[in-house]
């Protein structure tokens, strides 16, 4: 259908309005209804035409209708994989995090294997040190018993010696 309508280029220039249907809904009234009037035959006097075309509205009323539903469903599937990817989003933040976190805890536990490795070394250093001492102890006491033995054996000589010379001096 054509209309007039007044524009600043030419006020007398006629304006489509299926064209402008189409352009704001994004498809052609007119060829929806190319589509109904190829099924519909006019040379039919019983008026069978009509009820065909009422039938055809009724079921693009339906087809929009399923449509729109399917659109609003697609809509809450979007709405759900948003909210979704935005739990992974956060959840691989936290999984980067823990990541961190359990590299941290690897150095750690690095760092006091080696001080534990040291700490045994040192350990081992010192029982040795010890046994080492315990031994020398252990030789002096011989020989420092072997020494008092040797004392007390030259002073009962000593005191014999001098019980002989007192008597050669009696």
């Amino acid at each position: 259908m054509l209309v007039p309508l007044a524009n600043d280029a030419d006020p007398q220039t006629p304006v489509d309005l299926d064209e402008l249907q189409n352009d704001a809904l994004g498809f052609s009234f007119s060829h929806v209804y190319g589509k109904a009037r190829k099924g519909l035959n006019f040379n039919d006097g019983d008026g069978k035409g009509r009820i065909d075309l009422k039938a055809e509205v009724v079921a693009l009323k339906d087809s929009l209708s399923k449509m729109e539903a399917e659109k609003e469903a697609s809509l809450a599937q979007v709405g759900n994989n948003l909210e979704r990817l935005l739990n992974l989003e956060s959840i691989g933040v936290e999984v980067e995090n823990l990541k961190q976190t359990v590299l941290k805890l690897m150095e750690d536990k690095e760092s006091s294997e080696l001080q534990y490795q040291q700490c045994l070394n040192l350990n081992a250093d010192l029982k040795l040190k010890l046994y080492n001492e315990q031994e020398e102890t252990h030789r002096l006491s011989s020989e420092l018993e072997e020494e008092v033995a040797k004392l007390k054996f030259s002073e009962e000589k000593c005191i014999v010696l001098e019980k002989s010379n007192q008597n050669l001096h009696s």
